[in-house]
Order: C-alpha cells, then sequence, then structure tokens
C-alpha cells in the first residue's frame, strides 16, 4: 500500500493522517478508560514517550520515506531481518536465551523468506542495487525491535488498545511538525479515493487491529518468540495476491512457506519439542514404544 500511494501522498502527511484515523477510531471507546488509568499513564511517561517515537513517529514514517527511494524487493529483504534483530536484542536486554530450537527456527524462516521474496532464484539478491532509501528502511526496522523488546520489559497495566491510543497521540505529535515541513517545502498530497482507502486501511487494519494483536503477542509470548511470525509476511503476501489478485501459486511460495512455517513451529513450540523428544528418550529407556506425542 505504502508503495502504491507514494506518488500521491508525501510519507509524513500519511503516517500523520494513519495515527489520526487510529486516534478518532479509539478515542470516543477508551476516553472513560484513558482518564481512569491516567496515574498509570503519567508514571511510564517516559516509557510512552520513547515508544511512541520509535514505533509511531520513526517506523511508520520512515517506512513511507524509504519506499519512495527504493523497492519493494530491498524492503521485503530488509524487512526479513527483523526477527533475527528482534531475538539478539531481547538476549541482550531481556537476559532470553538463544536456544539451538530458536536458532535453527530462525534460520529455516529465514530461508523460507528469502526464497518468496527472490521468486525462487537467489540470484536475483546478488543483483541488488541497494538505495537511499533502503537506509531509511533500515532505521524503521532497527526502531520497531527496539519497540518490541521495550514494549515487553514496561510495566505499565493499561489495556492494549489503551496503549495504542495513548502512543498514537505521543508520536502523532511528532508528525505534525514533519508533516507541515513537507507542505511547507510544496510536497502536496492529492486526496483521491485510493488515498483515503488506503490510509483508511493503514489505520483499521495495519494499526488498530495489527500492532494491538502483536503488542499482545510480545506480551504473552515474548518478542524472541514474535519475531518468527514476521517472516510469514511474505507468505501471506502470497497467499493473498493469489486469492484478490488472481496470480497463481508457485512451487518457491510453496517450498518457503514450508520452511517459514517449520522455522516458526520450531521455534515458537521450543517448550513442546522439548517435552516430546524427553518422552521419546525415557520411553526407549524402558525399552517400550512411546505413545503418541499429541496425546501423551
Amino acid at each position: 500500500m505504502g508503495r502504491i500511494v507514494h506518488t500521491e501522498i508525501p510519507p509524513f502527511t500519511l503516517a500523520f493522517f494513519r495515527w489520526m484515523l487510529v486516534i478518532i477510531i479509539l478515542l470516543p471507546l477508551n476516553y472513560s478508560n484513558m482518564t481512569k488509568n491516567f496515574p498509570e499513564i503519567r508514571k511510564h511517561f517516559i516509557s510512552l514517550l520513547v515508544l511512541s517515537i520509535l514505533g509511531i513517529t520513526i517506523n511508520s514514517s520512515f517506512v513511507y520515506l524509504g519506499l519512495n527511494f527504493t523497492t519493494v524487493l530491498n524492503t521485503s529483504l530488509i524487512y526479513a531481518t527483523v526477527p533475527v534483530l528482534i531475538i539478539l536484542l531481547s538476549f541482550i536486554l531481556l537476559g532470553d536465551s538463544l536456544s539451538q530450537y530458536k536458532i535453527f527456527g530462525m534460520l529455516l524462516s529465514f530461508i523460507g523468506a528469502i526464497f518468496i521474496i527472490s521468486n525462487g532464484n537467489l540470484r536475483t539478491i546478488s543483483k541488488i542495487h541497494y538505495q537511499l532509501g533502503d537506509f531509511f528502511i533500515l532505521i524503521a526496522v532497527i526502531s520497531w525491535a527496539f519497540f518490541s523488546v521495550i514494549y515487553k520489559k514496561m510495566t505499565i497495566k493499561i489495556s492494549p488498545f489503551l496503549f495504542l491510543l495513548v502512543t498514537a497521540i505521543i508520536g502523532d505529535i511528532f508528525l505534525l511538525p514533519c508533516m507541515l515541513l513537507e507542505q511547507y517545502i510544496g510536497h502536496i498530497a492529492h486526496y483521491n479515493f485510493l488515498i483515503l482507502s488506503g490510509v483508511l486501511y493503514a489505520s483499521l487494519f495495519a494499526s488498530v487491529l495489527a500492532i494491538t494483536y502483536w503488542n499482545i503477542g510480545v506480551r504473552v509470548a515474548g518478542p524472541s518468540v514474535a519475531a518468527h511470525f514476521f517472516n510469514l509476511l511474505p507468505l501471506f503476501g502470497s497467499i493473498l495476491s493469489m486469492l484478490f489478485l488472481g496470480e497463481t501459486m508457485h512451487w518457491y511460495q510453496l517450498f518457503g512457506g514450508f520452511f517459514i512455517l517449520l522455522g516458526v513451529l520450531l521455534a515458537a513450540g521450543e517448550a513442546s519439542v522439548k517435552s516430546i523428544l524427553y518422552k521419546i528418550r525415557y520411553y526407549k529407556s524402558l525399552n517400550i514404544d512411546p505413545p503418541n506425542p499429541s496425546i501423551g
């Protein structure tokens, strides 16, 4: 979506209106909850400020900015490094273990993502020309990785939707002067149905729903587990292209999808894998056949 509308609306303007619409959607539903939880919000204001700048101001606007100067292929390849960054930051900042399951699962899902992104031709990657936009995309990726890890470390006790509303308000305040600067230097948006539908999609689906449930997943499963699901993006992109654009599913999408799912299951289901292996070793030591792990 960001690539399609980049010629019609400047990046910071798009980001500003994306989060403004999020605020309009969430504020009526969370106003009383926000006033009730104001002491908790004020207590964690510095952390909320940092997360707002990382996840709202920098991440969304720099993705749109980068797409003005690079390709979707380059962007997808850079975004494939998100799981690696999150897992490393979780290890450094949260003390999460770097087990063999997580490392191997990360490697499998990364290989699968690269296969889909490159259309099964790894020579495509060697021919990539890096551009200015890649630098902006990299900043967005790093900011999102820090956002996910710091959010897990926070002890704030507010609902995920209220958290998104508060960070959207703070982040949009920082986006406002950037948008005004774009207007001042002559980067004017051309509003039409495509722009309005793009902003609506980015606000409702890519923000209110996707980011809220990502945050819930980070809270529950931890960033190092949630990170592996990031490489499902190119797989779902292929499936949606087949369903809505009439594109054909190719062998490299199936091959890459298998590796991504295997990597995610291996990393996210580490405890289950360990449990199954332990049971197999235990029953082998007793010289009897192990039961079915699914009912074990």
